[in-house]
């Protein structure tokens, strides 16, 4: 089933494929809060919040072709709720600087799907990237690297491949 189905179903209420959806986008969501975190235990705990205010909250999203937009920017503010400021290479920057580095050089995106997520145009992420760039004297790919080593943790994986806890979720289960 393609991607676009599956988010149909998830917005019209079938939690089987949300529950796929957010299994596809695991590993990246893990990553990106991860680097807003910088600690394992806290990276899993926003990321299981954040899947299940994802779980709540999918009747709300109005156009399906924004759903990873809408997916990335939960996961992205609870992680900032958590973010560790000490001992990360991006400490020195504005939220925002700091958002577009981990989504442009951590997770690859591209600069016209930042602007989608950061509800700006593309020129702004663009010149945000240049400045980031002569902020950190070149080590963009610094970020790069680290991104690419994080490691997803069995624990992560192991969440994820379980039906949900809510009763609604489990009779969805059931049903199949």
């Amino acid at each position: 089933m393609n991607e676009i189905k599956l988010i149909r179903s998830a917005i019209r209420g079938n939690k089987i494929s949300l529950h796929t959806l957010l299994l596809l986008h695991r590993s990246q969501l893990y990553k990106i809060i991860h680097t807003y975190t910088n600690d394992e235990k806290i990276a899993i705990d926003t990321l299981c919040e954040a899947t299940e205010d994802c779980i709540r909250t999918i009747h709300q999203l109005k156009r399906e072709e924004l759903f990873y937009t809408w997916m990335l920017r939960k996961h992205i503010s609870r992680a900032v709720e958590r973010y560790d400021y000490k001992r990360h290479l991006l400490s020195n920057l504005s939220t925002t600087y700091r958002t577009v580095a981990i989504l442009l050089f951590g997770a690859q995106l591209q600069t016209n799907m930042v602007a989608t997520i950061l509800h700006t145009n593309q020129q702004a992420i663009i010149d945000m990237a240049t400045q980031i760039d002569i902020d950190l004297q070149g080590k963009a790919t610094i970020i790069t690297e680290q991104f690419i080593r994080i490691p997803v943790p069995l624990q992560a994986i192991e969440y994820a491949l379980q039906p949900p806890k809510t009763k609604r979720l489990f009779r969805s289960y059931l049903m199949l």
